[in-house]
Order: structure tokens, then sequence, then C-alpha cells
């Protein structure tokens, strides 16, 4: 994550710093006896920087709930996140900057920002275009009256929780693809994956003009996670790591998965 930000900002020192803290993490992974990952490419990547640790993938879970309202009593964009974590804040300031006029020029719907905001830096980006709700003891008032969820992140790493959330609720998610990272969706059918500003406006406006693509997205999703990322699905993964004599898994390219 931090290699990414640094990337992301050619930023010298940061990137030195992460070289450093990289150091470190592999050093602690190496002394332990098994480490676990909640994504595919997360734990390929470690198996990359420390071949001979072993690796277990345990998934984010969600459990389904009511899908709530259909397309015609929902409107607006949500956007859910910590935003004491910098790539949140990335998110939001990306959005306000290059994603909120392009969308105003087609679309008069705000975005809805909902999360622990504890340091009020993402109630400083309010404005008519952006609502900052700040936090809440459950999202899935937002997530019920809004038409699409988004994820814009540029970097970040690990399985995002966001998404997962949203998908089990029935709302459409457009996401870039580190947003999606670990989460197998197919574009189009679980949900959009949308790249640039200009893609991701094309697709929030699309959600929002096209009920029969919001009414498959929003049943696909959910199906998807049932399918892949549900309760069931982590306890099998938590099984395996601890009755390994019992629980069968297989071998995927070096990491283990239930």
């Amino acid at each position: 994550r931090a290699t990414r930000e640094a990337d992301l900002h050619d930023d010298p020192v940061a990137r030195l710093q992460a070289a450093q803290f990289k150091v470190r993490e592999l050093a602690c992974y190496a002394r332990a006896d098994r480490v676990i990952c909640v994504s595919k490419p997360d734990a390929e990547q470690l198996l990359g920087d420390r071949p001979g640790i072993e690796v277990e993938i345990v998934p984010l879970a969600h459990e389904c709930v009511d899908p709530g309202p259909g397309f015609e009593d929902r409107s607006g964009v949500c956007f859910v996140g910590n935003f004491v974590h910098p790539p949140n804040q990335d998110a939001l300031e990306w959005w306000c900057r290059d994603i909120a006029p392009l969308l105003a020029s087609k679309l008069a719907e705000r975005l809805v920002v909902v999360g622990n905001d504890p340091r009020g830096w993402a109630a400083s980006h309010a404005s008519g275009a952006v609502e900052v709700i700040g936090w809440v003891s459950s999202t899935l008032p937002w997530l019920a009256a809004a038409r699409v969820s988004v994820a814009p992140l540029r970097y970040g790493a690990g399985m995002k929780g966001k998404v997962g959330e949203a998908m089990a609720a029935g709302l459409p998610v457009v996401g870039t693809p580190i947003a999606f990272e670990g989460i197998d969706v197919v574009d189009g059918r679980d949900a959009l994956v949308a790249e640039t500003p200009s893609e991701i406006v094309d697709a929030v406006v699309r959600l929002h003009t096209d009920p029969e693509l919001w009414e498959r997205l929003s049943v696909n999703g959910r199906v998807f996670i049932s399918e892949n990322l549900s309760v069931d699905n982590m306890q099998r993964a938590v099984n395996s790591i601890w009755n390994p004599a019992t629980a069968p898994r297989r071998q995927l390219a070096g990491v283990r998965n239930s």
C-alpha cells in the first residue's frame, strides 16, 4: 500500500520509507508459523517477496441482507470509508477535484460520504456536490437509499470491505481495479469497473439511467457475495487452518486456500 502511494505521487522519500517498512514487515512474517492474508493477490505478493513462508487465505465475509428499495425509490451516490485511512482520503480528494465536476455536467446527484471521520477531514470537503454524514452505527440506511456505491480508490491493498458490504446489500458498485483487487467480479455482470474519471462518471450515469442494468448488478452482486465471500466461506478457511488433518484444501500457486 505504501509503495503504491509513493508511486502515485512520485515521492522518493515515501518510496524509501515504504522500502524500509517492507523489510521490517517481511522479517516479522518470516518468524511466524503462518501468515494469513485476506486475498490471493496479497498472498502471492508475500510469497514473491519471501518464498518459503506458509501463507493461508481467509477472505472477508459478508452477510447478504434484504436488498431494500428498488431502482425507482433510490437516488444518489454513496461512498463509505474510514477517513483516517489515507487511501480513502485520496479517493475523496480525487472525486472532488476530477470526478464531481464531470458528473455535475451529466447528472444532478450528490455524493453522500459515510464513515468514521474523527478529525473532520472528510467534513472539510462538504459542498453542494458532497454531503458528509460522518460516523454511523450502521451503513445500511445509506446503502438502502443510494442508487450507486462508488469506490474511487487509486491505491490500497487487501480486500475492500466497502465493496463487499454494498454488494451484499444489493447496491451496485462502481469501483476502480484497485477497489476490486482480490474480489474477482466480472465487469458488467457483478459490478462496473472503471479507472479514469470519465469512465467512473459514465458508469455512474449508466446505473442511474438503466433500470435493467441496475437490477442485474443488484441481483448478481448478492449472488457473488453468497458464493464467494460468505460467512460459511470464511468458516471453512478458518477450519482449514486449525484442523489441517480433517479439512481438505488445495494448492494454488504456493498459496493454501480453502
